[in-house]
């Protein structure tokens, strides 16, 4: 009875010889074709070099956009640049009674339409951008002023902390908020806040 041999044969890719098995395939490859192990290799070679440019290129696109996404975000932490436009609301009360919007103002890169709103958009100009972009500036865009201890109002008057007297004949001291917390004359508003100006006793 003759036997059937259903071994499958093992096939050259360059020349389509048969084999029984991979050592014979292999020592086929080595004698007739020596140059196939140099090739692949090169080929490997070839393809790892394209994949680590690419990751390469990747790493640097990301790392570097993400570092210029930061730092700007860092720079905006600090006020608004370029065309940034944003809006904060504020008020201001002295001895108790609230005072009336701020008229339409100049615009120096922070200034008000008169609707109880800063407006701050420095247009570009470094004069009115990030740290520039400050309660004092506000003030100024009305021809007022504004420090830690005092501030003139549209009455003419300057009321200045442990100086000048409320109707009462207590002396008043002037307290700045954003937000509900107390910060200094050259807070730069964000977008956003709310800015309260008061002067009580």
């Amino acid at each position: 009875m003759e036997s059937s041999n259903n071994t499958k044969k093992l096939v050259c890719k360059l020349c389509n010889k048969e084999f029984d098995d991979l050592n014979a395939m292999n020592q086929h490859n080595q004698a007739i074709h020596p140059d196939l192990k140099k090739k692949q290799s090169m080929s490997f070679f070839k393809q790892f070099a394209v994949t680590a440019v690419i990751i390469l290129v990747l790493f640097a696109v990301g790392f570097f956009g993400y570092k210029g996404i930061t730092g700007l975000a860092a720079k905006e932490a600090l006020g608004p640049l370029g065309e940034n436009h944003w809006h904060a609301t504020y008020g201001v009360e002295i001895c108790g009674e609230k005072q009336a919007d701020l008229p339409f103002s100049q615009d120096i890169g922070i200034h008000t339409h008169g609707d109880g709103r800063m407006h701050i958009h420095p247009h570009g100009n470094p004069a009115a951008e990030g740290l520039n972009a400050n309660l004092q500036r506000f003030f100024q865009s009305s021809n007022l002023t504004l420090t830690d201890a005092s501030f003139t109002w549209v009455d003419g008057q300057t009321y200045v902390t442990g100086e000048t007297e409320c109707p009462d004949g207590h002396l008043g001291a002037l307290l700045i908020l954003a937000n509900g917390k107390q910060v200094n004359s050259t807070y730069v508003p964000k977008d956003g806040d709310r800015v309260e100006i008061n002067f009580e006793h």
